[in-house]
């Protein structure tokens, strides 16, 4: 019986290829980016492998919310094209759109070593080096960007937005200034403008260019709903909290659309379907199933003085108290890097991971622990003789793991007012994956928070674990008396240096929504603001009225 020939060991046509590459590269030339894309998907099935055919599959498996096989089809690229800059300059930058940054830096810095004197390379290695939060590398690329092209507009826009970020609005405005003389209508430039413009309480410059960016032209979605989040902040900052509301809905109305493909799509699973997962796993479980003996895990600590997590949820201060106690001198603190990815793939992302988790022996049990530590390493922490307290709202969940794990470890709980940290989830923007999706609606913002309360109480109660609660509040309001609790639980003595915590920040890579809050240092400004929105919040209120009772705050 005669077998179907394979493409890739049929006899090529060269003269047919190349006209097959003239087709997409013409098609790329005339704007027409669906027919190149799907002329190169067409051409790979048949066969024939080109870099640039690798790129434009990239871009549609992208559009499919397939990653990881964008990411490989990216990776395929670039190695076809070992000496090629600029096709690896392309690809990190796609890299970055998917938030693969330690990815993205090792190919950028490629292709700078391939061609440093291409200011477009050193612009997306900054623009890796910010979205990974690392602010000094990320402006010195920008720098050099610049000093390539001086007139490299949006070189100048993300050293504007580093200064922003940094709380240095002197530079920030005039960064602004250069790329908007370059180019009038530079999106980020002009976004910062307005965040220094609300800064310094310039309404009508804030004004007029907030209505620059929403009368731009073929805005990007994500930019677009970006505009809309400033309109919202600057009516919430004019005390007009009802437009302020509808600017915040109308964004995440645009960003829920855009993301649908990726994270929305009918019948896919969200993340407050995996909470619960585990909680109804939880619920009736045995909790001396998951209770490990400290003795029988081993002595992977024996790296540090002592191991914290911070948990809670998104918004509720995890970021702050870690900046803070990152201050301390016997402290070393990581702030929302994925040191669990390892564990959680293999033992907590399905039922039979999950069943082996509960039975993990002291064996599996170490080398999930180097695993972790390695993570740990490779984000740039030295925990060596010291209190390591890793940071992430999205801890929660998790637990089980440090409870299998790190049976020794210490849980800090995150409160602030529920009504508060949804109605923020649901005005601050994210970087969007799974989990960061439920807040494009406040409804889903507040089951998701429902469910993840549910689950740590739960936790709380079977775990075992040595758990503490820090109040945003309480914390804003009698820092010392709360920090020397804090680090009454972890072993530790008071430090006043841990007042200093943002001045400190400003060194630090921050890749949260709070970042420039952070580096403003304590303050009340969050607290109560839910208030202005009482009427719009009023449907999702009996939802969150359970942990506002339970947590001790006031019904109004």
């Amino acid at each position: 019986m005669n077998t179907p020939e394979r493409p890739e060991f049929r006899l090529r046509n060269p003269v047919d290829d190349a006209r097959t590459l003239r087709e997409v590269r013409g098609a790329m030339a005339a704007s027409e980016m669906s027919r190149a894309v799907l002329l190169a998907c067409r051409a790979l099935d048949d066969g024939l492998t080109d870099p640039l055919l690798f790129y434009l599959r990239a871009q549609f498996l992208i559009q499919q919310g397939k990653q990881d096989e964008a990411v490989r089809d990216l990776n395929q690229a670039a190695m076809l094209a070992p000496a090629d800059a600029r096709m690896r300059i392309a690809c990190g930058a796609e890299l970055i759109r998917l938030k693969r940054n330690s990815d993205a830096i090792d190919m950028l810095k490629e292709a700078v070593r391939l061609e440093p004197s291409l200011a477009p390379g050193h612009f997306n290695l900054g623009w890796a080096h910010e979205h990974a939060g690392e602010l000094a590398p990320a402006a010195a690329c920008y720098e050099k960007a610049v000093a390539l092209d001086s007139r490299y507009a949006s070189a100048l826009a993300r050293l504007a937005g580093v200064a922003l970020r940094l709380g240095d609005l002197p530079p920030a405005r005039d960064y602004a200034n250069r790329a908007l003389a370059i180019d009038p209508n530079e999106y980020h430039a002009l976004s910062i403008e307005v965040d220094v413009a609300m800064a310094q309480n310039e309404p009508d410059r804030a004004e007029a260019c907030v209505q620059r960016l929403l009368a731009l032209q073929h805005l990007p979605p994500d930019d677009h709903a970006g505009a809309l989040r400033l309109l919202g902040d600057l009516r919430h900052a004019q005390g007009r909290f009802a437009e302020a509301f509808e600017a915040y809905a109308s964004a995440n109305a645009e960003t829920e659309e855009h993301f649908r493909p990726q994270f929305g799509r009918p019948g896919s699973e969200s993340f407050t379907n995996y909470i619960a997962w585990l909680t109804a796993y939880f619920v009736r479980v045995s909790g001396e199933r998951w209770r490990a003996r400290a003795d029988d895990i081993g002595n992977s600590v024996s790296l540090v003085k002592g191991h914290a997590f911070i948990a809670g949820f998104p918004r509720s201060g995890t970021t702050l108290l870690e900046n803070i106690l990152s201050a301390h001198p016997q402290v070393t603190a990581l702030g929302e890097k994925a040191t669990m990815t390892d564990a959680l793939r293999d033992l907590l992302s399905n039922e039979a991971g999950r069943d082996r988790l509960s039975e993990l022996t002291p064996v599996e049990a170490g080398k999930a622990q180097q695993l972790y530590w390695r993570r740990v390493g490779e984000f740039g922490a030295v925990p060596d003789g010291k209190v390591f307290v890793d940071e992430n709202p999205l801890n929660t969940p998790w637990l089980p793991l440090v409870a299998k794990l790190f049976p020794r470890a210490r849980v800090i709980f995150t409160l602030r007012d529920p009504r508060d940290v949804v109605f923020s989830c649901f005005r601050r923007y994210f970087e969007m994956n799974l989990a960061m999706y439920e807040f494009v609606s406040l409804e889903r913002a507040a089951r998701f928070y429902a469910a993840t309360m549910q689950l740590a109480a739960i936790y709380r109660e079977k775990l075992g674990l040595a758990w503490i609660d820090v109040r945003h509040e309480s914390l804003v309001q009698n820092f010392e008396e709360e920090m020397t609790r804090v680090c009454g639980f972890l072993g530790l003595p008071y430090d006043r240096a841990m007042r200093e915590f943002a001045k400190r920040a400003r060194t630090r890579s921050i890749t949260t929504a709070s970042a420039a809050q952070i580096v403003r240092g304590l303050n009340d400004a969050g607290v109560g603001q839910w208030r202005n929105y009482a009427s719009a919040l009023a449907p999702i209120l009996p939802i969150l009225a359970p942990w506002v009772e339970k947590f001790g705050y006031p019904a109004d």
